[in-house]
């Protein structure tokens, strides 16, 4: 089972790891990107939608979230990347910097902060 973590459990760690200039996790050469988009609520996720993903090295990916609103790019360069979701919807754009992981096997649960389905579910609308 995936490890899941949000932004604020992944930053936790973040200001020790600076201190320590020989951990590990500081030699990262390759990352992975293994994300789970959720729409401003966090009760829907953004399935089969357009995104792209930049990094300050240079280096972009794109595609579509798959049904469960997943997106996964493995073995990319260290570096950080911000994330661009296109709503078909509004036609807007909506971008927010996302982490990368270290093992393949977690994963970062990503709300996007505008972006807010209209049409969500009923019973998911009722729990709002």
């Amino acid at each position: 089972m995936a490890t899941e973590r949000t932004r604020k459990e992944f930053q936790k760690g973040v200001p020790d790891l600076a201190m320590d200039q020989t951990h590990p996790l500081l030699l990262v050469e390759r990352v992975h990107l293994r994300i789970r988009v959720f729409e401003q609520t966090g009760y829907a996720i953004v399935p089969n939608t357009p995104y792209e993903l930049k990094g300050d090295n240079g280096k972009k990916y794109s595609g579509h979230t798959d049904p469960e609103g997943h997106i996964e790019h493995l073995f990319v360069p260290y570096g950080n990347y911000s994330l661009k979701i296109s709503d078909s919807e509004s036609g807007k754009d909506y971008t927010v910097a996302v982490p990368w992981v270290v093992e393949e096997d977690e994963l970062h649960l990503q709300h996007i902060p505008e972006l807010v389905f209209e049409n969500l579910n009923e019973d998911v609308a009722d729990d709002l």
